[in-house]
């Protein structure tokens, strides 16, 4: 009984402490969130969660484990003796019909996965590196794409951040995962590889060109990363724009700077082949301000975007000291 209570009363301390906490956070931010939970506190009561850093709940595991153990040391109990090795394997025999639907049952337990917890009950699941023997035949990429099950356990660590920084932050996604301050952070690349992998898999991918077009022309120097997105984005936006690169084919960096065992050339084609069915033009093979100069360019066009990236390396003071 008296176990109870304190059970009852620890209870009643910790709604009260959450109800207190969100009071202030009303009061302090004006969080309309907050002032939704206070209407009808007790029905959002069940949707908290209690989160603790690893370190603390292994040392509260720790006292747990030691108070147990000198609770036991307490009473001197009788010895039970085991089950014998004989009904121990005849426990275990089992038909080969139950067999069968155990390893079913099993297999559909870990489906379902628990996106609430997941940060804490699973670890990490990077790519790892294609056979010794395969790779050194091919100059194709070096890590092999997680399979469907690893996606799944890699997605239920998604903490749903209430800010999510990985798509607003300037950062790469990965360093701005909130669960990489202690712990590994979500492999948001490798799941986002496979969504769009199996996207162009399933021909979900389908070119969209614009309905519209503004009759507005911009002409873009460069064909690398900021190059194809500045084109993206003004063929979203239905403006006429010409892509101009100085090398045999598009990509800039992505094509030549970048090697094949870090990223196939071939999902860069595909990528600039896609843009190019939705009314992007390239013009490889020219090099302005020698087959055609900068001055008449902005007199073709309403705006010129120079993305030519740091074509020439700069030079050091004193790099040659004598």
């Amino acid at each position: 009984m008296a176990r109870w209570l304190k059970r009852l009363a620890s209870r009643i301390l910790r709604r009260s402490h959450l109800c207190e906490a969100d009071r202030g956070s009303h009061h302090y931010t004006g969080s309309e969130l907050a002032a939704r939970i206070l209407v009808d506190f007790n029905r959002a009561l069940p949707r908290f969660v209690k989160v603790l850093p690893v370190d603390y709940k292994r040392v509260l595991n720790e006292e747990a484990a030691k108070a147990a153990e000198a609770k036991r040391a307490e009473y001197n109990l009788p010895i039970i003796p085991g089950v014998s090795k004989k009904d121990e394997k005849a426990s275990k025999l089992q038909d080969i019909e139950e067999t069968v639907g155990d390893n079913a049952a099993e297999k559909k337990r870990a489906l379902v996965l628990d996106k609430t917890k997941g940060f804490m009950k699973y670890q990490r699941r990077s790519e790892k590196y294609r056979n010794v023997k395969t790779r050194t035949k091919d100059w194709a990429e070096l890590s092999q794409r997680l399979d469907e099950d690893e996606i799944k356990y890699q997605s239920a660590r998604c903490m749903d951040c209430g800010v999510p920084f990985c798509q607003s932050d300037t950062a790469p996604c990965e360093g701005a995962c909130v669960l990489g301050i202690n712990e590994d952070p979500v492999g948001i690349k490798s799941i986002e590889c496979a969504i769009i992998d199996r996207g162009f898999e399933m021909g979900w991918m389908v070119p969209q060109p614009p309905k519209v077009r503004t009759g507005k022309r911009v002409a873009i120097i460069g064909s690398g990363p900021s190059g194809l997105a500045c084109a993206d984005q003004l063929n979203k936006a239905g403006t006429l724009f010409t892509v101009y690169e100085r090398a045999d084919r598009v990509g800039g960096l992505l094509m030549y700077g970048i090697p094949n065992m870090k990223l196939d050339k071939r999902i860069v084609k595909r990528r600039t082949d896609f843009m190019a069915e939705e009314g992007v033009q390239y013009k490889t093979g020219v090099t302005v301000g020698e087959d055609i100069t900068l001055m008449d360019l902005k007199a073709q066009n309403d705006a010129v975007v120079i993305a030519t990236g740091a074509t020439v390396a700069r030079d050091l003071p004193s790099r040659v000291v004598t």
